[in-house]
């Protein structure tokens, strides 16, 4: 998920909560679970002004510049906790992908634990689109040999904490049921985020319409070229990490579909990774240390290719900074 920065602008006493509290696990046996709650109030500075006792019953005001994943997640756990949430994304049609396959997201089990405890439903809807992997063998190879460098054992950790198993799924699906589950009311789009303004009781968006909107705390979770953190940290140019990768989707089923989830072939300068997405369909996806491309911020190109496995496939390239 992508990183978030955080912008603070209220105050009260110093005051930390502790009380009990009991989970089931979804999906799974009912079995109990001790645990434990925190919530935490921290002492304001100087200059901040202190709530009255009307605000401190009003809904905590929260602003995320982003719908991303790690936006549309943290939205959905405020939304749960009762803030007012808003979401300002510049384009959703990029967020869904553009109808284009970025490359399957692998969530491991507590990550999917971490989903189940903010909305069970959400999670439920997650594991169907899913891919399990877990159950399965996943690893390292030699990128000449095939024999296996190491393997991933991802069933027995997840079994032992009664955890959900490790699954692949695609990006486009994960972000829709997140999409959905946040809702159009919360959701904005074609909203970006370009300035902030941090007073004393709040911190105000500035919308690149123009628009302003005032809340409590913002969230940054607007990607690479974040503005918020270029903001609060000063802009930086990306360094090219001097890798390319190179991705594709395609409909094939190989035959050792039921023993292996994926599996990460070395090589030197060089590392090709095959694995299972599900409902019939590979993804694959190759690094590879060359130059930089000439496609700026990112952006890529289809290319056809034909690949070992007997198939044509297109494939987008993308460069990492």
């Amino acid at each position: 998920m992508a990183s978030m920065q955080i912008l603070c602008a209220c105050t009260s006493s110093s005051h930390v909560q502790q009380q009990g509290s009991i989970r089931y696990r979804y999906g799974y046996p009912s079995e109990k679970m001790n645990g434990r709650r925190c919530s935490v109030r921290v002492e304001g500075g100087n200059g901040m002004v202190v709530p009255s006792s009307e605000e401190e019953k009003r809904k905590l005001r929260v602003l995320v510049a982003g719908g991303g994943i790690g936006g549309l997640v943290f939205a959905l756990a405020a939304k749960h906790k009762g803030y007012a949430v808003k979401v300002f994304e510049k384009d959703l049609s990029a967020v869904r992908g553009e109808g284009r396959n970025r490359g399957p997201i692998q969530l491991l089990s507590n990550a999917l634990a971490v989903l189940e405890a903010i909305d069970q439903s959400v999670a439920w809807q997650i594991m169907e689109a899913g891919c399990v992997t877990a159950n399965r063998t996943n690893g390292l190879a030699d990128g000449l040999s095939g024999e296996w460098f190491g393997e991933f054992d991802l069933l027995t950790p997840a079994s032992r904490k009664r955890l959900p198993l490790t699954l692949v799924i695609c990006r486009m699906t994960l972000q829709d049921i997140l999409v959905n589950a946040v809702g159009p009311n919360i959701l904005r789009n074609k909203s970006k985020v370009v300035d902030f303004i941090q007073e004393p009781s709040k911190v105000r968006v500035i919308l690149e319409n123009g628009e302003q909107h005032d809340g409590d705390i913002l969230i940054g979770a607007d990607g690479i070229w974040s503005e918020v953190r270029s903001k609060l940290f000063g802009r930086q140019e990306a360094n090219y990490s001097g890798f390319t990768c190179y991705s594709g989707l395609t409909s094939y089923v190989p035959p050792y579909i039921d023993t292996i989830g994926y599996r990460v072939f070395l090589g030197m300068n060089q590392y090709f990774v095959a694995t299972d997405v599900g409902h019939g369909k590979m993804q694959w996806y190759a690094f590879h240390a060359e130059p930089p491309s000439n496609y700026p911020f990112l952006e890529g190109i289809f290319t056809l290719c034909y690949v070992e496995f007997g198939f044509y496939v297109k494939f987008f390239v993308l460069s990492f900074y």
